[in-house]
């Protein structure tokens, strides 16, 4: 048990001695004056001394507790961690304080809003009683429990508060509000009185108002004070890197010299808030190994809100390595969102994987050629090429014939076994390319069922082959891709003179599944698919899950790239293989597939996906040399709270590949949003008030209350003084006075009290017995 304000305990406790010293000090002896009925006191007071001396201490006692009490109940106890005598005015605070990328906003002394906001919160804190106890939830996705349960452990609350620090991850308010009401649903007091606390800029990058929070609060709480920091007014001019565009993800040599060609960048800014001004940007890029480019000055005109600035680099003559490519801005508000990484890859050459039936050298004539056959030539149309094709017997795959492939290319899927495609879906995952197309001998296909399962890719298969006599012609307007887009321009020449007679055809379920090349009625013809992570391989726990913040931490990282026709390559099922499209189209699938199927090793701030490629390893090493330990499923143990270059390693400290994380663009939007439109979309949780933030504990000093415990002290107290007064009359026995009485004042017997009285009369009895009666005036004798 401890006091709100323990001086006046003690106080209390040291005035106990007052009655006691008033009673030792009335014992003194006086000076006895006798007159003629003190014989009749002193017998009575003999007889009746022990019962005397009970009441007394008695009366001490009581008058003893009433002063101790009346120093106690003014100390205001508190009784922890019991329960009891609790009459709900205690109270549990909880802080949900926004430490997103947007809480690193800098004002013009150079605080950012989380420095605001850890303030404010320090400021309440101040102000709570010793037996309110504080939770604290924080934004930066993953939504985090910092505190919960609450605690009344006032020096740990406030260590944890002065530690925040801005994350570059996005705020996850939807997340906060998911753990808070997990948390009231939990609580074994529904009737204790509850305040939340959301400090908060309330910007673009962290309320996105066109999302739904969690259903109303109140319902679960009776007494519950909602307070909010009101958004902020002032557009902050901010501009950030949006995105590294290489044109080619994988650099290799150029032609048969071996001319490192390079490729071409793009850097996208963007500006938010602010006037829109003419103002002026510098661009830098820069990258391990390579000679950085000139940096590159942007003039933004008024009004201008996007911009693209084009760089050429050359990877240099070292092969077989990892480029970490980096672009940086001029600081302003917001300086975590003026930096951006892009990994890109230098090679010497591609390893491609074939699994179809050997043909031991016989070939056959051209009008023959199976799609195997036809695949290696668009592979290879050259001696000495950066691309090697290898192959492997589809029934016969082996791990360690895809533990150094780049891409496997597979045009008879009907001959890979249960265990090949298991191993095909491992390939994948670890960030591989796999290319599929229907084998040219089959009309009915039952092993799309199998593929489709053991990948869980987001198209349909049809098990029959479609015929078209007159044979389909290709759109003259094919969509615009990452796979194709350096021969984008000539692709309506080049699809012209294609005819296909035959098709397996494909229905695109999700956005992770794209057509490259579509026939003329609009049926896919090529199709580029991500395999769906394992998280979303079951659609119902998917969706029943779709707003679980532990789902938006750990989801599954979209790894890998999967290729696939609609057509077999041979001259019975399309005219492809014979014309100008087969070899571009072939060659910019692999490198421009390999590159995006690579792209998985980028990263986004908030997230904790299962790292492809790494398998085996067992920590991570990041910026500042931060260690982040990996466990058996490939998933880091903690999210990624920071943007930067993460080094994956085994137990014998190997490197095994490196990763970039990247901020969500959208998370540093600096745009203010109207106080009304925030309002309306806090209240679906209740009913919100915003917080006076030049006196952030006002509201909390209106809904002050007394200590449960004191209260129950001052009942215990009136109770005592209530039995003071009644045992003091009864004590002094006036309640026993003959109503005849008149008082001491009157004279004879009638006004002493009952004892004395009848002290009195046995020595009367006794004097009447041994003495004689006087004779009365008048001679006659008393009767």
């Amino acid at each position: 048990m401890t006091f709100i304000t323990p001086a006046l305990f003690i106080a209390g406790a040291i005035a106990v001695a007052v009655p006691i010293l008033i009673h030792l000090l009335s014992k003194q002896r006086r000076r006895p004056i006798e007159f003629g009925a003190m014989r009749f006191l002193f017998e009575a007071f003999r007889k009746h001394k022990r019962r005397l001396q009970l009441e007394q201490l008695l009366l001490l006692l009581v008058r003893c507790l009433i002063v101790f009490l009346l120093g106690a109940a003014l100390a205001r106890p508190v009784l922890e961690q019991t329960g009891l005598l609790d009459l709900g005015s205690s109270r549990t605070v909880y802080f949900i304080i926004d430490d997103g990328l947007i809480s690193g906003v800098e004002d013009a002394d150079g605080r950012t809003a989380l420095d605001l906001h850890t303030e404010r919160a320090l400021a309440v804190m101040s102000e709570l009683d010793s037996q309110d106890r504080i939770g604290l939830i924080t934004t930066a996705q993953p939504a985090r429990d910092r505190l919960i349960p609450p605690s009344s452990d006032r020096r740990a609350v406030r260590q944890l508060i002065e530690d925040l620090t801005p994350r570059d991850a996005p705020s996850d308010m939807i997340g906060a509000f998911d753990r808070l009401r997990r948390t009231l649903e939990q609580t074994d007091t529904p009737n204790a009185q509850v305040m939340v606390y959301l400090f908060s800029e309330f910007r673009a990058g962290s309320a996105a108002l066109d999302a739904s929070l969690p259903s109303g609060l109140r319902p679960l709480v009776e007494d519950i004070t909602l307070l909010a920091t009101p958004p902020a007014e002032t557009a902050v001019a901010n501009v950030q890197i949006t995105s590294i565009e290489p044109v080619r993800r994988v650099l290799l040599p150029d032609g048969a010299g071996g001319a490192d060609a390079g490729t071409q960048v793009i850097v996208r800014l963007r500006r938010t808030a602010g006037a829109m001004e003419r103002e002026i940007t510098r661009v830098q890029l820069e990258g391990t190994g390579i000679r950085p480019p000139e940096p590159r000055t942007v003039n933004w005109e008024p009004g201008q809100a996007e911009v693209s600035v084009d760089f050429r680099i050359a990877a240099g003559a070292q092969r077989d390595r990892e480029i970490v490519l980096t672009a940086r801005i001029d600081d302003d508000a917001l300086p975590a969102d003026n930096r951006r990484r892009q990994m890109l890859l230098r090679r010497d050459q591609l390893r491609v994987v074939l699994l179809d039936r050997r043909t031991f050298g016989f070939e056959g004539t051209i009008d023959r050629f199976r799609a195997g056959q036809w695949f290696r030539r668009a592979l290879e149309p050259m001696d000495g090429g950066a691309i090697q094709a290898i192959e492997v017997e589809s029934g016969a795959v082996t791990r360690s014939d895809l533990r150094t492939a780049d891409i496997v290319i597979t045009p008879r899927p009907d001959l890979v076994t249960s265990e090949g495609w298991n191993l095909l879906r491992t390939f994948v995952e670890d960030g591989g390319l796999l290319i599929i197309s229907p084998p040219g001998e089959l009309t009915v296909h039952p092993w799309t069922e199998r593929m489709l399962e053991t990948l869980n890719l987001p198209v349909r298969l049809a098990l029959e082959v479609e015929e078209n006599p007159d044979g389909w012609l290709m759109n003259e307007s094919q969509p615009t891709t990452g796979l194709l887009r350096l021969i984008a321009n000539d692709l309506e020449e080049l699809v012209r003179p294609i005819i296909s007679v035959r098709r397996l055809p494909i229905e695109l379920e999700t956005g992770d599944a794209t057509a490259v090349l579509e026939f003329e009625d609009g049926s896919p013809f090529l199709v580029s698919a991500v395999p769906r992570s394992p998280s979303q391989r079951d659609d119902a726990n998917a969706a029943a899950n779709e707003n679980d913040d532990a789902r938006r931490e750990s989801d599954d990282l979209n790894a890998g790239l999967v290729v696939l026709f609609s057509v077999a390559p041979e001259l019975n099922w399309t005219t492809l293989p014979g014309k100008p499209l087969m070899v571009p189209m072939v060659q910019e699938i692999v490198r421009q597939g390999f590159g995006a199927a690579e792209d998985s090793g980028q990263l986004l701030a908030g997230s904790r996906p299962v790292l492809p490629g790494s398998r085996s390893a067992i920590e991570l090493v990041g910026p500042d040399d931060l260690r982040v330990a990996v466990d058996d499923r490939g998933r880091p143990a903690v999210p990624f709270d920071h943007a930067g270059v993460y080094t994956a390693r085994d137990a014998s400290g190997q490197d095994l590949r490196r990763f970039v994380v990247n901020i969500v663009p959208d998370a540093g939007r600096t745009d203010p949003q109207a106080s009304s439109a925030v309002r309306a979309w806090l209240e679906t949780t209740g009913a919100w008030s915003w917080l006076d933030q030049d006196d952030p504990a006002a509201a909390l000093r209106a809904t002050t209350g007394a200590s449960p415990l004191a209260l129950w002290l001052l009942v215990a107290l009136v109770l005592l003084v209530v039995l003071e007064t009644i045992l003091a009359r009864y004590f002094s026995h006036a309640m026993r006075l003959n109503e005849r009485a008149t008082g001491l004042s009157g004279t004879g017997r009638h006004g002493l009290s009952p004892t004395l009285r009848d002290s009195a009369a046995d020595d009367d009895e006794r004097t009447d017995a041994t003495q004689p009666r006087p004779a009365m005036a008048g001679g006659g004798a008393r009767s």
